[in-house]
């Protein structure tokens, strides 16, 4: 299956200004996910959609295509990446006349996913024939840990039978880690989304999985890139 890669990168975030092209190690984060794809051998395409002229020269310079300027409209804080997906999957279709048969979003703020990540992702949706793959990583607690404040009182957040219980008599939980989506266009498109059905685990290692939100995972990510 000929499979691209698409790779969101949209300007303006709040928490960490542009932090898609922030210097992490020397390199501006969205380079490590074109590089990564780009060593693929199930990576045809590696396409960055962003509505910056600047991060558009950026992921040229790391060997990223960059064959449109996405929208304003869809560039906003609100605005989810699935549908930067979808504007490029229309785009390439009305411009190019080309539809590929498998599409890989890889978000920029995953700079620690590697190429082997993508390819056994890839291998594994080739294995499975339908719906979609997303990657997760073992959750940092079970959802028994978590509870609210109501009330100025804490309270469990979900209601369980026993509140009692050994760490290691708990089941294991699974989390997105933001890092690695594949589907068809014609699933995502009807869909408008990755998480469809028949959805399969691509389960990555912890240490893999960081997904840059704030300062805090700046610094983590920065560490282990170092030690790396």
């Amino acid at each position: 299956m000929e499979a691209i890669c698409i790779i969101p990168a949209r300007s303006g975030s709040k928490g960490i200004p542009d932090k898609n092209v922030y210097l992490l190690n020397g390199k501006p984060l969205i380079a490590y996910s074109i590089e990564a794809a780009l060593a693929s051998p199930k990576i045809k395409r590696v396409i960055v959609s962003t509505d910056s002229e600047s991060y558009a020269e950026i992921a040229r310079q790391y060997g990223a295509d960059v064959p449109f300027i996405r929208p304003p409209e869809l560039a906003g804080d609100e605005v989810h990446s699935i549908f930067s997906v979808i504007h490029c999957l229309e785009w390439l279709q009305e411009k190019e006349r080309y539809y590929p048969e498998l599409v890989v979003k890889l978000l920029p703020t995953a700079p620690l996913r590697k190429t082997k990540h993508i390819d056994e992702a890839v291998e594994l949706y080739k294995q499975k024939g339908s719906g979609s793959v997303i990657s997760v990583c073992l959750a940092d607690k079970s959802p028994r840990y978590y509870r609210r404040i109501v009330s100025n009182h804490l309270v469990p957040y979900e209601a369980f039978n026993n509140i009692n219980y050994q760490r290691q008599d708990l089941e294991s939980i699974y989390q997105l880690n933001g890092s690695i989506y594949i589907s068809t266009p014609q699933i995502i498109i009807k869909n408008r989304t990755f998480q469809v059905e028949e959805t399969y685990p691509y389960v990555m290692d912890r240490k893999y999985s960081i997904d840059i939100d704030d300062c805090f995972d700046l610094k983590i990510a920065e560490f282990l890139l170092q030690r790396r």
